[in-house]
């Protein structure tokens, strides 16, 4: 709180009486308390918080969707003021940290299969990261067969990475 080269107080102190020649200590400031900035990178987001707030400083969190950092873990930090600063440089404690912490993946959007063969329709599934699961073949339809007639959950709906949308494919003879 007392700014650099300013004295914070006296020993004896202020008001005392001193015998000439007796010792008079001057405590001086050193500036503010300086704190370490730790690399919170790939940290839970419980661990980065007390690392960060162990050394005096004030974490702020966002998060992000991310296909490669586990939910809950810190994708990257930033001191904003000071974007270039790395793990280690030292800061004012009290300094705002952003990390930004792992949602996990984003959800996919099922896309339409039905009327697709079902080589494209697999295709489409891998190149979105669902995972295709053949049902039953439809007997009940006019439809070209080898072609999807049905699908479950429906085109549209938002899915988590890696979940199995069941199809079935039309028979050709109804």
């Amino acid at each position: 709180d007392v700014d650099l080269g300013e004295v914070i107080r006296t020993e004896p102190p202020a008001g005392s009486t001193l015998a000439e020649g007796a010792e008079l200590t001057l405590v001086v400031s050193e500036g503010a308390t300086l704190a370490v900035l730790p690399d919170v990178v790939g940290l839970t987001r419980e661990d980065a918080v007390a690392a960060l707030t162990t050394q005096g400083l004030q974490p702020v969190e966002t998060t992000v969707d991310s296909d490669t950092v586990p939910a809950g873990s810190v994708v990257s930090w930033l001191v904003t003021e000071q974007p270039d600063l790395e793990a280690g440089s030292e800061v004012l404690k009290g300094t705002q940290v952003n990390i930004v912490v792992s949602s996990g993946p984003s959800l996919r959007l099922v896309p339409e299969l039905v009327g697709l063969t079902e080589e494209a329709a697999l295709a489409l599934l891998a190149e979105t990261q669902l995972v295709g699961q053949r049902g039953d073949d439809d007997r009940g339809t006019s439809a070209t067969a080898g072609t999807v007639v049905t699908q479950t959950p429906a085109a549209g709906e938002q899915l988590m990475r890696g979940s199995t949308i069941v199809y079935s494919l039309a028979s050709g003879t109804p």
